[in-house]
């Protein structure tokens, strides 16, 4: 079995990110790798919308921070 030395896995909130972060921490903590969270955020999507609401683009951050932050402790947890 491959041991792993760096393993990045992407969140978004979803359930299946949930399971994908799941399954970086133990790939983690077993091969002792550094285990890298990422969240991005297409602003592009945004490009309209923001002409009009300018704070859309800084709630999406703010809500990727919060995300990263709760994933971040729960990783520092396992190890």
């Amino acid at each position: 079995m491959p041991h792993y030395k760096n393993i990045l896995v992407g969140i978004d909130g979803s359930d299946e990110a949930k399971h994908a972060f799941q399954k970086a921490i133990d790939l983690a903590v077993d091969d002792q790798a550094h285990l890298i969270i990422a969240h991005v955020i297409d602003t592009s999507t945004y490009a309209t919308i923001a002409q009009y609401d300018r704070t859309i683009v800084e709630r999406a951050g703010k809500h990727a921070n919060g995300l990263l932050d709760t994933y971040e402790e729960e990783a520092e947890e396992a190890g």
